[in-house]
Parts: structure tokens; C-alpha cells; sequence
């Protein structure tokens, strides 16, 4: 595997970090529906933005959450980092 240079939070130093696992945590995916506005004319024939909930554009959010495990080479210390990534 090949080394980082990630700081080890025991003695503070920057080579010789390697990163053991990578682990999926937890994976979700969510729809929502986002109303969009429209433009009409009023009743003074100037532009009005209404929002009735008509149309709605579709989102999809994913929400993914890894734990990464690291080794540090020069004093043995290891540790665990969250990781979350919403696309």
C-alpha cells in the first residue's frame, strides 16, 4: 500500500504514514422533489415570480461514510478517520 504523508497524531510526524483499509461505513440515497419558480405577468403586465408547487425539478442525494484505518511506520500508532461524501 502505498504511504501518505498524513500527519501521525502521536508523534507528530509526516512520512512513513500507510494507510491500512478503507471500510464503506454507510451508504444512503435520497429523493426530493424541488418546486421551482415560474415567471408570469401580474396584473400591471410587469413580471411576477410565483412558486405554486407545480413543477418541480428531481434531486437525488447519495450519502456515502468510509472509515480509513492508517499506521504510523516510526511509532506504531493507529488511528481511525470518518470520512463523509455527499454527491
Amino acid at each position: 500500500m502505498p504511504d501518505f504523508l498524513k500527519k501521525c497524531p502521536q508523534c507528530g510526524r509526516r512520512s512513513g504514514v500507510r494507510k491500512l483499509e478503507t471500510k464503506l461505513v454507510s451508504a444512503q440515497l435520497e429523493r426530493e422533489s424541488i418546486p421551482t419558480d415560474r415567471v408570469v405577468l401580474d396584473v400591471q403586465g410587469g413580471p411576477g415570480i410565483i412558486n405554486d408547487g407545480v413543477q418541480s425539478v428531481p434531486l437525488i442525494l447519495e450519502e456515502t461514510q468510509y472509515e480509513r484505518r492508517y499506521e504510523c511506520e516510526r511509532c506504531h500508532h493507529l488511528w481511525i478517520e470518518k470520512i463523509s461524501r455527499t454527491d
